[in-house]
């Protein structure tokens, strides 16, 4: 990174060593620093010059920064390019989602309105990108946090079923997690099947 910064000095207004220095920065978990950066390189290479891995990268660190709606848009514009990508199609299915629960907990109303007006559209969008990222990649792409978000979007649906099944394949990933478990057993309880 040191490295890096001098030569960014140097040639202040070249695209790639902002890629660079965002690529350093995701890799260290520096969601801020690599934003900063991402955000330079894109400005000048709106599509990342069809480089899939730093566009993956750039949607991740959106997702991260909880902006939903620029993870959302840009995951889109790179799926242009790259329709069957995993990593995207997963960005755009958890922050349609994240959007979806944001307008519908907007307390201070600020959303609200145009979410009612527009709730079939939103729902509509959440399925497509359901639809594009479930079913479609053998199960070692899956992670826990994608099932959760499955089991989550079928009890929005009452397919508590399908929901509880979402939730069974998160907790074999990740058995030690507790929040898992809980709403496994509440979505249980909804089905009445107290047993398992």
């Amino acid at each position: 990174i040191e490295l890096m910064t001098e030569i960014k000095e140097k040639k202040a207004d070249d695209p790639i060593i902002n890629q660079v220095l965002g690529t350093l920065y995701y890799q260290l978990a520096d969601t801020v620093n690599a934003r900063t950066y991402y955000n330079k390189y894109f400005e000048t290479y709106p599509d990342g010059q069809g480089n899939v891995t730093v566009q993956r990268a750039y949607a991740i660190i959106l997702f991260m920064a909880q902006a939903s709606q620029g993870a959302l848009e840009m995951s889109k514009k790179f799926l242009a390019s790259n329709a069957k990508d995993p990593v995207l199609n997963r960005i755009v299915f958890l922050s349609n989602m994240e959007l979806q629960s944001a307008y519908e907990n907007d307390v201070e109303n600020q959303f609200k309105p145009d979410f009612e007006q527009n709730k079939e559209a939103y729902a509509a969008k959440t399925k497509e990108a359901y639809d594009n990222f479930y079913g479609q990649y053998a199960d070692s792409v899956y992670q826990e946090i994608d099932y959760r978000y499955q089991a989550q979007y079928l009890s929005g649906l009452k397919d508590y079923k399908g929901a509880i099944a979402a939730y069974k394949k998160a907790a074999e990933v990740a058995p030690e997690d507790a929040a898992t478990q809980f709403n496994l057993s509440k979505t249980y309880e909804k089905t009445k099947e107290y047993d398992e």
